[in-house]
């Protein structure tokens, strides 16, 4: 048997330890510290953040703008990459990375702006408190998990149902959504629900369970986050916030791909836009997370005893969470890399190519698909986190229809399958508006020129549409910039085409 088979590298095969794969990871794992430990003397710095080289390159030879717009781009690759692990590698067409992107940072954003203080007197005190940010991730996912409970039970009962007749099952199906509509619409905004409106009871409930399995919660987990040191309190508590958006943004995958994974090419793209709909629908009806007018929330690190410079533009307290946003680059990006080019990477491969040949081989395709849903919504959920903690504020707008097609583009012009074409056009689209607005203000150029680039839009689709036209597999198609990756690629194709012939 080859080194290569996937069942020769399964994680049953000996050799293959957690030590092993943790070192093989090495480089990965000393790059996010080395990050780690430059974003801690940044934090816990004063105004000079103890490296004067850095505070001036930043303030005076790149900027307080161009700084925001390169972790602007940060999050576009780390979106990218995880939605060509969908798109590119499992072969899906998915329209709803914006809405997983929503789940983690409204979740997250929530979270922080309402558990993070650890003493409501002092405001210094923000993103230290880590047990009641995790108590309620953990309180919330109770409620989730009975309502995947309920849910289980309702389907279960609508397949048993097909006993009875065939066509059964899809009539039950509608009748129950019309119950579920007539439910809600009828008790909606009613102080006291009749015990008939059994669906509304059933949700009120889970508020209240919600709300009393956090209050029970709540002062221990306080003291907790008091028993902590406190250098670990607010590299735990965004950790918790990351872990947490991310961990629900895959839920939320998992959610969406059961159901609809089944289907395929323009099917599937509108059931992931509609599931992103209803997730931008249920952020603006919920008063909770802002409604339409959005959610504020504290950038990561903002301490009051910070107050910026007026003799130097912009704010450098928001420029805390850029080593976290470059680590979780990397992770994203390793972990794709490592995914796609694994055993399990061969096996979602295997289902994009032909459905059909990989389950008659014994590859279970749904399986494979939707694992690739649910690592990709992660690591949207993170993107989310990331973001919403960057800008301070958020709104349904920010994942509209327009934010999910820029990622298909993204991963489309990158290339489908490459995940260094999804790095290079992640950046670029996100950094190209940046610099035509920059040359719009040069007042060099023409004034036709000028107003060229001041419709900006216009100016990238047409790039876009010329850009298709000349590389229709887009800029990589497919291959990969690792010149060892390459290599194995061409060495293995001569000795594939002689075991055909």
């Amino acid at each position: 048997m080859r080194k290569s088979d996937p069942i020769s590298l399964s994680p049953l095969a000996p050799g293959r330890s957690w030590l092993r794969t943790l070192l093989s990871n090495a480089l990965v794992v000393v790059v996010v510290l080395i990050l780690a430990g430059i974003g801690r003397r940044i934090e816990y710095a004063e105004r000079n953040f103890s490296f004067p080289w850095f505070h001036d390159w930043i303030t005076w030879h790149w900027g307080f703008y161009q700084t925001r717009m390169l972790m602007l781009a940060a999050i576009g690759v780390i979106m990218a990459v995880s939605l060509q692990l969908i798109n590119g590698i499992a072969g899906q067409f998915s329209l709803g990375h914006a809405g997983f992107m929503a789940v983690g940072a409204y979740l997250s954003g929530y979270a922080s702006s309402t558990y993070a203080l650890l003493d409501p007197d002092d405001p210094g005190t923000n993103y230290e408190n880590a047990g009641q940010v995790a108590w309620y991730f953990v309180s919330l996912a109770t409620v989730v998990f009975t309502i995947a409970v309920v849910l289980t039970v309702v389907f279960l009962l609508l397949r048993l149902s097909q006993r009875l007749w065939r066509g059964l099952p899809p009539l039950l199906l509608l009748a129950v959504l019309a119950w579920f509509t007539w439910d809600f619409s009828a008790g909606f905004g009613l102080e006291s629900v009749p015990p008939y409106l059994i669906w509304t009871k059933l949700l009120r409930g889970l508020g209240e369970m919600f709300g009393w399995t956090l209050a029970q919660g709540l002062p221990h987990a306080l003291e907790f986050s008091k028993w902590l040191p406190a250098w670990s309190r607010r590299p735990l508590c965004f950790l918790t916030l990351l872990t947490g958006g991310g961990l629900f943004a895959s839920a939320a995958g998992l959610l969406v791909g059961l159901p609809t994974l089944r289907l395929r090419g323009d099917y599937l793209a509108i059931a992931t836009l509609g599931f992103a709909e209803i997730i931008r629908v249920v952020i603006t009806n919920s008063q909770a997370l802002g409604r339409s007018t959005g959610l504020p929330v504290t950038p990561y690190a903002n301490r009051p005893d910070l107050i910026p410079d007026p003799d130097r533009p912009g704010d450098p307290v928001t420029h805390y969470i850029f080593p976290w946003i470059l680590a979780m680059m990397v992770v994203t990006i390793v972990a794709v890399w490592r995914i796609a080019y694994s055993p399990k990477g061969r096996l979602i491969r295997a289902v994009r190519e032909d459905e059909v040949a990989a389950a008659a081989v014994g590859i279970s395709t749904t399986r494979q698909k939707v694992t690739a849903f649910i690592v990709g919504a992660f690591f949207a959920g993170v993107g989310g986190v990331l973001y919403v903690h960057r800008e301070g504020y958020v709104n349904p707008s920010s994942f509209g229809i327009d934010q999910s097609l820029l990622y298909v583009v993204m991963v489309t012009l990158g290339g489908l399958g490459s995940i260094t074409g999804a790095i290079v056009a992640g950046a670029l689209l996100t950094l190209l508006p940046f610099l035509f607005r920059q040359l719009a203000s040069v007042q060099a150029l023409p004034l036709s020129v000028r107003h060229v680039f001041e419709n900006q839009f216009a100016v990238l689709a047409l790039a876009l549409v010329i850009m298709m036209l000349v590389r229709p597999r887009g800029l990589l198609g497919g291959r990969e910039l690792w010149w060892r990756r390459n290599r194995r690629a061409l060495q293995t194709a001569p000795a594939a085409g002689a075991t055909a012939t």
